[in-house]
């Protein structure tokens, strides 16, 4: 068990040195920003899906693929990042059920 949390571990640092090494250059390219401003925009997607790298990743390296740029690239990055936000989410149960309550005499 402890070997596949070791191996997860570096599977999230490889996403998130590819974050830095290259994804901060190709938002700063496809959104036309400098690459500070494309870093703060890239660490705001990360917060809105959960701080998953590998899910960042995977949306812009997606995006990209599809020859977006400026707006267009930003509102879908935006959008798959809220997604991810809620599909970890669980609907929660507002009203307890009513439950039968056994009484003993004492």
């Amino acid at each position: 068990m402890a070997a596949r949390r070791g191996a997860r571990k570096r599977v999230e640092d490889s996403d998130a040195r590819w974050l830095v090494e290259s994804g901060i250059p190709l938002v700063a390219e496809r959104m036309r920003l400098p690459r500070d401003q494309a870093d703060r925009q890239q660490g705001g997607w990360l917060k809105r899906c959960s701080s998953d790298p590998s899910g960042l990743r995977r949306i812009v390296e997606e995006a990209a693929a599809q020859d977006l740029v400026e707006e267009q690239f930003a509102n879908v990055v935006k959008q798959r990042t809220k997604a991810m936000l809620f599909t970890d989410q669980v609907t929660m149960e507002l009203l307890r059920r009513s439950q039968a309550v056994k009484r003993r005499a004492s």
